[in-house]
């Protein structure tokens, strides 16, 4: 970025050894516009399609890639319990309500919905089957998963994930979870500006 020499740069008096502090395995995934391929979306819908008992996940921003959304759709056909946690009022309007707009296929398909109340969720995490977790800056959205620069760690510790599922259930707990028959019974002008927001997805 600033045109400096990064074999000067790349020096261990700025990058020490740490000793080992544990023996949990994990793996650090980067992405971004500079990045080769889409890594992060790769790497969420490996770890989705994997599942055989349960995902959970939290994001703010609820603006998936289509792989990421039939990863979702997929891993609850096949009879995994899918939950999603989602903020109830979302502080990007426009995001908010594409967001909106896909929640109709998710419920279809046998995803559980919920939205969890003020403050405003800011988490970001992924957990399945009690033995890994996703956790780290990129939220549910085409923007974290493409443009952005984002870092995010895979864990594979189940120690460290069902602390993780603790965390988000006592999310799940204050949240209304959706279910499809009102969902679908919501107002026409709801579905038409969520639908009309959908268009403009891919530069949120």
């Amino acid at each position: 970025m600033t045109g400096e020499d990064p074999d000067r740069l790349l020096h261990e008096k700025y990058f020490p050894g740490a000793p080992p502090a544990g023996d949990t395995h994990a793996q650090v995934i980067n992405a971004g516009p500079s990045s080769a391929m889409e890594i992060l979306t790769d790497a969420l819908f490996a770890v989705i399609g994997s599942a055989q008992q349960e995902v959970l996940a939290v994001t703010p921003y609820f603006v998936p890639p289509p792989e990421i959304v039939r990863a979702f759709r997929v891993a609850a056909l096949r009879g995994v319990d899918v939950r999603l946690v989602l903020p109830r009022r979302n502080n990007h309007l426009y995001a908010g309500l594409v967001g909106r707009a896909l929640y109709d296929d998710l419920l279809a398909s046998g995803v559980r919905l919920f939205e969890c109340p003020a403050p405003f969720l800011h988490a970001k995490a992924l957990i399945v089957d009690n033995r890994l977790a996703v956790v780290g800056t990129a939220n549910l959205d085409v923007r974290s998963l493409r443009p952005n620069y984002e870092t995010n760690i895979v864990v594979f510790d189940e120690a460290f994930s069902r602390e993780m599922k603790r965390i988000v259930l006592n999310d799940l707990e204050v949240s209304r979870e959706l279910q499809l028959d009102r969902w679908r019974s919501r107002p026409a002008v709801h579905r038409i500006l969520e639908n009309a927001c959908n268009l403009l997805t891919p530069i949120l």
